[in-house]
């Protein structure tokens, strides 16, 4: 087994810190993913962090970026195969809830969330065009804050959203 340690930089205060353990299968000849060990720190307030183990064959595979927002309370929405299966599902940690281990457990929220359908009922600018909807859908997927812009009447008002499956809505922000 060898490992690859690395540390990203996000949104200004926080540093995502990983080590990935790459494992050599003697049976099947070649190299796996065992596991990520991933900790996010607030350079602001490092006793503000969060640590997550991500084990390569347990769940669907995550983006370092996708492990930020997941890190950050957000939820990710992943189209992957298991078993023969193809399967959809939003994930979200559960903070008030760990394993044995100390890794927050997940929550999975199925085809029930429509963010299409969601996004919808809200005057956002950014979806009267193909090409900008297109790109909101597939950041918010990936767990991201987007900007978008909202449509009042005659004026327009900027802000933050980011998807939420645990209420079937989106979560609406003011610009930073």
């Amino acid at each position: 087994m060898f490992e690859i340690k690395s540390s990203l930089p996000f949104e200004n205060d926080f540093v995502l810190d990983f080590i990935a353990y790459i494992k050599y299968s003697e049976t099947e000849q070649e190299y796996f993913l065992e596991k990520i060990s991933t900790s996010l720190v607030n350079t602001k307030s490092p006793a503000q962090h969060r640590s997550q183990v991500f084990y390569g064959l347990d769940i669907p595979f995550f983006s370092a970026k996708e492990i930020f927002n997941l890190l950050q309370g957000r939820a990710v929405y992943k189209n992957y195969t298991a078993s023969s299966e193809n399967l959809r599902f939003w994930f979200q940690l559960d903070f008030s809830r760990t394993d044995t281990l100390g890794n927050y457990k997940f929550v999975k929220y199925g085809d029930t969330y429509n963010l299409d359908t969601i996004l919808s009922k809200y005057p956002v600018k950014e979806l009267r065009k193909q090409e900008l909807k297109t790109a909101l859908l597939l950041s918010l997927k990936k767990g991201n804050i987007h900007p978008v812009t909202f449509v009042k009447e005659t004026k327009l008002e900027k802000k933050f959203i980011c998807a939420s499956p645990a209420t079937k809505s989106i979560k609406i922000f003011p610009l930073r």
